[in-house]
């Protein structure tokens, strides 16, 4: 092996052209040559380097068979098996000519496998300028094979060196077929995240009862490391076309969401659209800033067009702006704004506006004697319409608490906390014409009872009881439907510790109220839970209500939840209600399963399935709410899936086609969302 050093007044990294062929001047550069053969010719100024050549510099190498240098001309040029490795990239060419006089030059059949998984292939590439480079025959891809499975093409394009590459009129091919053209495909090459970085798109062609055939497409990409966005371009053969967006900025300080579609119904030619948005800032240590905002043209949008729940419908669209301060205590100023879905209009109505509504809650804290009080304030401006048969009004409220507790520990194991608590409340009208202020007041207090039976066993028992006074008296207002007294009861409670991984407890609630037309009940449910954990990755949740006064009337909830969404769980859901005094037994005997399960078969096959069905006990009647069925398999550089879902009203079937992002396919990253 020979190896020569020399030095150039003036020297350029001739093969990289772009983020992974980085090509910079340098006023003088040393170079390492290793080499089977060099020879130098003194007169012509040639230097040749045969087998196994390599070039050494500034953290870049250069291989080939065959380097020549022209050292009066200012020329080199390489061939054979040309591999550039620079920063974590290697780039494969046939052959490199280059001019590092006036930094001119070409390459020749360029391959680029980056180290971010993104596969480039130029058919040659040219220098124009400083730090700019023309494509041509460029064609960008995820996959590393040959003939990509997938790919972007484009006859030219524009390289800034080490900012951004950038092709023109691309075209979008499954295998050799041209699926859809988009205007240019740009790419950051600084490293990391950027514009255009983690490109990828989902294409689902399906079939459902209600839109008949469709096709869902989604081309999404980072615009930053913090931000990503997607453009959606949905055809629904009963509904019609959609378009839609979503843009997502996240920091360690801020979150911002918008989401919005639109589509215009072939049928009744209407347009219906949806937007969302919620944001998030925390301007410091202490002041937050929130927001959310919602419009949808009716209320079974998601239904319709999203099919993520064939049940779901949204009543109540909440939009608002709130100020925030957290320290000592919670202030909180919020403009807020509920519109109600009217079903005879078909139409979101405003229900209530509230300009503004100001919140003040101080954490609870000690005091003389150890006492710890809580005092809260809130005040709302509120345009609300109370009822069908008044017109809407503005109507200003306001509330103020205070509330005392301590405790004392009688014994060890024995702690009683008393506690007082006075609700003042003013509105300043009764109802729209009627402007007179309007003050009455609630007090009461709490009697809590603690004793620690063992180690593992914690009984509680909590007395409460509030009054309620005469519109703007001290007086208890005894001439309401309960005397005045709007809270009398008693609550046991029992928690019972077995280690760190079960833990049961029970509660239960009795009564002390007297109505004046109608006592209300005196026991509530006892009620039951228990939490069972015997491995980090199983889950077993258990709840039994009974109500002792109908001794036929009762709830079982069962929760089971075993392994790991991303690799191979089981989730089983059980509600069963019971309710022999109903007129309609069998819509109150009846039990709510929910069941899932998921698995990798092998490391390329995924199969998710869940149920969802109701069975009425007494009829022996059974109803299937929804079911689903997921299939998908990991495809090299793409994932490939099918999926069947029926509900009680729909059903459909569809066939995902999804881009890898440009990490390494892993069975957590392997998501297939629809």
């Amino acid at each position: 092996m020979i190896i020569v050093k020399l030095i150039f007044n003036k020297f350029i990294t001739t093969a990289v052209i772009f983020l992974l062929l980085a090509s910079v001047v340098f006023a003088s550069n040393e170079v390492n040559i290793f080499a089977d053969e060099l020879e130098y010719g003194e007169l012509d100024g040639r230097i040749v380097a045969q087998g196994h050549v390599v070039l050494n510099w500034d953290n870049k190498k250069i291989f080939a068979d065959y380097v020549e240098f022209f050292i009066n001309k200012k020329k080199m040029m390489a061939s054979g098996n040309v591999i550039i490795e620079e920063n974590r990239n290697i780039i494969h060419s046939e052959s490199i000519a280059y001019n590092y006089d006036d930094d001119t030059g070409k390459i020749e059949e360029v391959f680029v496998s980056s180290s971010n998984l993104l596969y480039i292939r130029l058919k040659s590439v040219e220098r124009l300028g400083k730090d700019i480079f023309n494509l041509k025959q460029a064609t960008f891809s995820n996959c590393d094979l040959d003939e990509p499975h997938f790919c972007f093409k484009s006859n030219r394009g524009k390289l800034v060196l080490n900012k951004r590459i950038t092709i023109y009129n691309a075209v979008f091919y499954i295998g050799k077929i041209p699926v859809f053209y988009l205007p240019f495909v740009t790419k950051s090459l600084k490293g990391g995240w950027g514009f255009g970085s983690d490109l990828r798109l989902a294409t689902e062609p399906g079939y459902t009862e209600t839109c008949g055939f469709s096709v869902k497409t989604t081309v999404s990409c980072a615009l930053s490391k913090n931000s990503i966005i997607r453009v959606k371009h949905d055809y629904f053969e009963k509904k019609g076309k959609g378009y839609g967006g979503y843009f997502s900025y996240i920091t360690s300080s801020g979150i911002l969401n918008i989401d919005a579609y639109t589509i215009k119904n072939f049928f009744d030619k209407k347009e219906r659209q949806i937007f969302r948005s919620n944001y998030f800032q925390k301007l410091n240590n202490t002041w937050a800033l929130r927001s959310n905002a919602e419009f949808m043209s009716d209320n079974n949008f998601d239904n319709f067009y999203s099919q993520s729940d064939c049940d779901r419908t949204k009543n109540y669209l909440k939009s608002y702006v709130s100020l925030t301060r957290q320290g000592k205590s919670n202030t909180e100023i919020n403009f807020e704004r509920i519109s109600k879905y009217n079903e005879n209009t078909s139409k979101y109505e405003v229900e209530s506006i509230s300009l503004p509504k100001i919140s003040w809650i101080y954490y609870q804290r000690k005091f003389n004697w150890g006492i710890v009080h809580k005092p809260s304030f809130e005040y709302s401006n509120t345009y609300k319409k109370y009822d069908s048969t008044t017109d809407a009004f503005y109507k200003s409220t306001a509330m103020f608490s205070y509330n005392l507790i301590k405790s004392f520990r009688m014994v060890r194991r024995f702690i009683l906390t008393p506690g007082l608590d006075v609700f003042e409340n003013w509105y300043d009208r009764s109802d729209k014409n009627e402007l007179k202020n309007v003050f009455f007041t609630c007090y009461g207090g709490t009697f809590n009872t603690r004793f620690i039976a063992t180690s593992w066993m914690d009984w509680n028992a909590r007395y409460i009881v509030r009054v309620r006074t005469k519109a703007n008296f001290l007086d208890i207002d005894t001439d309401l439907q309960n005397y005045g007294i709007e809270i009398n009861n008693i609550k046991f409670s029992n928690y019972m510790y077995s280690g760190d991984r079960i833990t049961v407890s029970n509660f239960i609630t009795y009564n002390l109220m007297h109505g004046r037309k109608k006592t209300p009940k005196k026991w509530g449910a006892l009620t039951s839970d228990l939490i069972w954990m015997p491995k980090y990755y199983i889950t077993v949740y258990a709840q039994e209500a009974q109500w002792l006064e109908s001794p036929f009337k009762f709830n079982f909830l069962l929760d089971i939840r075993v392994g790991d969404l991303t690799t191979s769980y089981f989730n089983l859901g059980l509600f069963y209600q019971r309710y022999d005094n109903s007129k309609e037994v069998h819509k109150n005997n009846r039990v709510d399963s929910i069941i899932g399960f998921g698995l990798w078969l092998n490391p390329k096959w995924r199969f998710d399935y869940s149920i969802r069905n109701t069975i009425a006990v007494n009829t022996i009647h059974s109803r299937l709410n929804k079911h689903e069925l997921k299939i998908y398999r990991d495809c090299h550089c793409y994932n490939l899936g099918i999926i069947y879902r029926k509900g009680s009203n729909d059903w459909g079937c569809g066939l995902r086609f999804d881009m890898k992002t440009n990490m390494p396919f892993t069975k957590s990253n392997n998501s297939l969302e629809y």
